[in-house]
C-alpha cells in the first residue's frame, strides 16, 4: 500500500468494482455509475491540521504558552501522530464526519465496518 495518502485513496477507490477515476480542477474524483463517492482535495490536510490544533492545542494555550510555541508544538505533534497512525493502520480509510456540529476523525480498517 502506498504511503502517500492521495495515492492510497486512489488505490482503495479503484479496487472497488466498476470504480473509475475522473479528473477535476480541484483534483481527482472517484465514481461508480458516474456518481462521485470520494475525492482527494489538497485542502483536506490543512483542514485536518486545523481541526487537530483546535482540540489538542487548547491545553497548551490555557497553560499560557506563547502562540508561536503552540504552533510549533502542534506541527510536530500532528506530523508524529498522523505518521504513526498511518504506519500502524496502513490499510485504514480516514473520514471526517460532522455530527451535530462536532467534527470526528474516524478510520476503519480495510475489510471492517
Amino acid at each position: 500500500m502506498p504511503r502517500n495518502p492521495a495515492e492510497r485513496l486512489r488505490v482503495l477507490c479503484l479496487a472497488l468494482p466498476d470504480a473509475t477515476e475522473a479528473p477535476m480542477r480541484r483534483g481527482p474524483t472517484y465514481r461508480i455509475a458516474n456518481k462521485i463517492f470520494a475525492m482527494e482535495r489538497p485542502q483536506d490536510d490543512a483542514f485536518l491540521f486545523e481541526l487537530f490544533v483546535s482540540h489538542a492545542g487548547r491545553p497548551l494555550r490555557q497553560g499560557g504558552l506563547p502562540d508561536a510555541a503552540v504552533a510549533q508544538l502542534m506541527a510536530i505533534q500532528y506530523r508524529a501522530q498522523t505518521g504513526a497512525y498511518r504506519a500502524q493502520f496502513s490499510d485504514a480509510v480516514y473520514s471526517v464526519i460532522e455530527s451535530d456540529g462536532v467534527m470526528h476523525l474516524r478510520y476503519r480498517e480495510k475489510g471492517h465496518r
